[in-house]
């Protein structure tokens, strides 16, 4: 994927460790089939991502630059 600016970007931006879009949250058509795809082939998730999966709260995800 590739973007254009056609004007610089603020210098306060560029000094954050993120830039973000949006986030987006889980939904039955994208994140949550490959959560259960996840869950059905492999039966280790690192503690941090167990919680999240196991925690019925849509995974949430940042569109990142």
């Amino acid at each position: 994927m590739s973007i254009f600016l056609f004007k610089p970007c603020d210098p306060y931006m560029l000094e954050g460790g993120l830039i973000a879009q949006n986030v987006e949250v889980a939904t039955e058509d994208y994140y949550t089939p490959s959560q259960k795809e996840l869950m059905h082939y492999f039966s280790f998730f690192p503690p941090c991502v167990k919680k999240d999966f196991d925690s019925g709260i849509p995974v949430q995800a940042d569109n990142t630059l």
